[in-house]
């Protein structure tokens, strides 16, 4: 069941919703791979929130526990938490794998968002090149 409140824009994914939105969206998606226990991923909470409640029209925000769902972790080779995994058109198109600064996990989805469009088309694969930090 795909669980958020209104305030974050976060969806919670089990293993059936995140199949269903890496599948149907029609925006890039970020999944958040995460554990109750991991101190990063504490500190990465408010970020990532406040990050989905103002970029929240260039992509679709999501968690998925890792520890609870591990067999989504284990097939995009998620090793450590927290795990930042972008997704265009079904594919996976980048990572981050770690606790970074807001400015960093910012500038990543602005740099892979402009990508949108040519990712939705469906074309030949692309090439994704950072842009760089502000």
């Amino acid at each position: 069941m795909i669980r958020g409140t209104s305030m974050t824009k976060i969806m919670e994914l089990d293993r059936e919703d995140f199949d269903e939105v890496i599948n149907n969206c029609d925006q890039m998606v970020i999944v958040e791979f995460y554990t109750n226990s991991c101190p990063n991923c504490k500190n990465m909470e408010p970020i990532y929130t406040n990050l989905a409640e103002t970029m929240g029209n260039k992509a679709r925000f999501c968690r998925v526990n890792a520890q609870l769902h591990q067999e989504i972790a284990m097939l995009y080779g998620v090793q450590s938490v927290p795990t930042f995994k972008f997704f265009c058109h079904r594919k996976p198109i980048g990572e981050i794998v770690g606790a970074v600064n807001k400015t960093i996990l910012k500038n990543t989805i602005v740099d892979f968002g402009q990508w949108r469009e040519k990712c939705f088309k469906g074309s030949t694969p692309i090439s994704y090149d950072m842009t760089g930090y502000v």
